[in-house]
């Protein structure tokens, strides 16, 4: 107002700063305002500037759904996972053991010489909705579906500590969500679960995500590659949306791999027609061959 020649007098309480509040966040539009008041530059010193997003904040992340990226969807089964104490010591040898009858699998192996960890997948039941907060239930309902397994599965079930007991949904992301999906808007991209949860049939869900660290980390430090100072503030924008592009365009394929792969292993499980499942199977066998493991031989390369 005084700039513009309007007298004005200015009423305030407190004649100091008050200590309250957080952080201010000003988007561009609020930058552009303040410039056209006269003090970016002054405030430019003191401000965060954020001009890269990396999104790897989950199943839930903000930044994919920024994207438009589909929510990550919902199979028919779920997982507990919990941990049993063993106070005199447990027999188990040191590997991972994986059981599976029917629709329902029991998986463990000892974290140490009295501890063992375990999971259970098995289709989601009704009384799940009162059982995810009671995990006296969750244990009982866990045991009464395993009739038929060894008397010593058994027995690690109803000794768990219930503290660690827990049930939780799988969700996954599709193929074709991974292969049509928009997965980078300017410097904004996504990564892991964010981009590409998925089932934990073949136990890739960490593995990959530690891929994509070290594939955008290198495209991005070879796209920084050979650039001096006034160059960098120039061009930067251009240089790190070339560098998604090329992550993203290294990552599509394995990552199409792998979740094309789990998803056909979920089907298995959530499909009651045994053609339907010799049909998945032959597919399976056709694209991944008889090797099981065959997607943990890949390497992604160094940094």
């Amino acid at each position: 107002m005084y700039r513009k020649g309007i007298k004005s007098i200015v009423l305030e309480r407190s004649d100091t700063l008050r200590a309250t509040g957080a952080a201010i966040v000003v988007y561009p539009n609020g930058w552009r305002a303040l410039d056209h008041l006269g003090i970016c530059s002054e405030l430019r010193e003191k401000c965060v500037s954020i001009t890269v997003l990396i999104g790897c904040e989950g199943v839930n992340s903000i930044a994919a759904k920024s994207l438009g990226l589909k929510a990550p969807r919902l199979l028919s089964i779920c997982t507990i996972r919990a941990f049993t104490s063993y106070p005199n010591g447990h027999s188990f040898t040191n590997e991972f053991i994986r059981i599976k009858r029917g629709s329902f699998t029991i998986g463990f192996i000892p974290i140490n010489e009295k501890v063992v960890h375990w999971f259970v997948g098995r289709p989601w039941i009704s009384e799940d909705s009162i059982a995810e907060k009671d995990c006296t239930l969750l244990r009982d309902l866990t045991i009464d579906m395993m009739e038929g397994f060894p008397s010593h599965l058994i027995d690690m079930v109803q000794r768990v500590d219930l503290d660690s007991l827990n049930l939780t949904g799988i969700r996954y992301r599709t193929p074709w969500d991974l292969a049509f999906g928009t997965f980078r808007r300017g410097t904004m991209v996504v990564a892991g679960d964010a981009m590409h949860v998925m089932a934990p049939f073949i136990g890739q869900g960490s593995s990959t995500a530690i891929e994509d660290a070290i594939v955008l980390v290198r495209c991005l430090a070879c796209s920084f590659r050979g650039s001096d100072g006034g160059d960098w503030d120039r061009m930067m924008k251009v240089r790190v949306e070339r560098a998604m592009d090329e992550y993203l365009k290294e990552r599509k394929m394995r990552l199409m791999r792998v979740s094309t792969q789990t998803y056909l292993l979920g089907l298995m499980f959530e499909v009651p027609s045994n053609v339907v499942k010799l049909v998945i199977l032959f597919t399976l066998l056709a694209f991944f061959g008889l090797n099981s493991l065959g997607h943990a031989q890949y390497d992604c390369g160094p940094l």
